[in-house]
């Protein structure tokens, strides 16, 4: 568990989403009022330069807007194969988890 993302996926898919929660939402106490679909792809962003610093690459998921039959909420897309080590794994989500941290703890 990582505090202000929620984790979604199915059991057989090596796709995982995680989307911050409405409660890190909150506490990020946005100025402008309103979180937009735009804020929060921009704090995931942050999120995954972040990560990135720790050597763990994360991409945030981007649709095509007018494709879209229903949009998915904004989300950092991870994908986990089976040649990833639990060391690996464990590695990275120390960095999301420290990305998040500092991330959420920036005031908007």
């Amino acid at each position: 568990r990582i505090p202000g993302l929620q984790v979604e996926g199915a059991a057989d898919s090596p796709l995982i989403h995680t989307r911050l929660t409405p409660e890190a939402l909150v506490r990020m106490r946005r100025s402008g009022g309103t979180w937009t679909k735009e804020d929060i792809d921009r704090v995931l962003g942050e999120m995954a330069e972040e990560a990135q610093k720790d050597g763990i690459l994360l991409t945030p998921a981007t649709y095509v807007d007018e494709h879209e039959r229903i949009l998915p909420n904004p989300s950092i897309r991870i994908c986990v194969s089976c040649t990833h080590t639990r060391k690996e794994i464990e590695k990275c989500a120390h960095a999301i988890k420290s990305a998040v941290s500092r991330v959420t703890s920036k005031k908007r």
